[in-house]
């Protein structure tokens, strides 16, 4: 993880989404409805957050059906990638 003592605040910055190795979304911290500090504000009134928590707020263009097995790659500017497999239920 990336201490925020080391990024400041992210307010923009590219994130972007692999799956098998294919680039499948992009877009920009900046285009989003609310910044990320006013959504963890809003999240931690409501539930206590934890190093390592994930929240999800939505998705820029690429959505698509994804498989038991496909691999992922997450990213966004200055951080470090979240990697994952998509396993069944």
């Amino acid at each position: 993880m990336t201490p925020k003592s080391v990024i400041g605040l992210l307010t923009e910055g590219a994130i972007t989404l692999e799956v098998n190795s294919t680039l499948r979304q992009q877009g920009n911290l900046s285009q989003m409805a609310y910044q990320t500090v006013e959504l963890v504000a809003f999240l931690s009134r409501l539930q206590t957050l934890k190093p390592g928590d994930l929240v999800y707020t939505g998705t820029p263009a690429g959505v698509a059906a994804v498989s038991a097995g496909d691999a992922f790659r997450a990213e966004i500017a200055g951080l470090e990638p979240l990697q994952f497999s998509l396993v069944s239920a």
